[in-house]
């Protein structure tokens, strides 16, 4: 969608369409999502949220999440880059990422 808008009405206005549009979907999804299981109010302590950084498990388990996000995503964001560097036309290299989301 913005790569049709912002040769079209510009930068500016291609991102308020978006979030625009991005709202308005969330408005529809908040009002039409509801809970399976109704809540049970508990009291908040401060260990439960420190408690986990103190095991050793969980903090590789952080570490090697860290690792393989940066791993998985990095590349990610230069394949259409690198797409047009290799000579891929600048249309078709616009649709690379969602080529490579639907082959997953």
């Amino acid at each position: 969608m913005l790569s049709r808008l912002l040769p079209r009405i510009g930068f500016g206005w291609s991102l308020r369409i978006s979030g625009f549009m991005v709202l308005a979907m969330l408005i529809i999804a908040n009002l039409t999502v509801r809970s399976r299981i109704a809540p049970v109010p508990r009291p908040v302590k401060l260990t439960d949220y420190i408690g986990p950084f103190s095991e050793v498990p969980f903090i590789l388990l952080m570490l090697a999440a860290c690792c393989g996000f940066f791993a998985m995503f990095v590349p990610i964001n230069y394949v259409i880059v690198e797409a047009q560097e290799d000579g891929v036309d600048r249309e078709l290299a616009g649709y690379l990422l969602t080529i490579l989301n639907a082959a997953r």
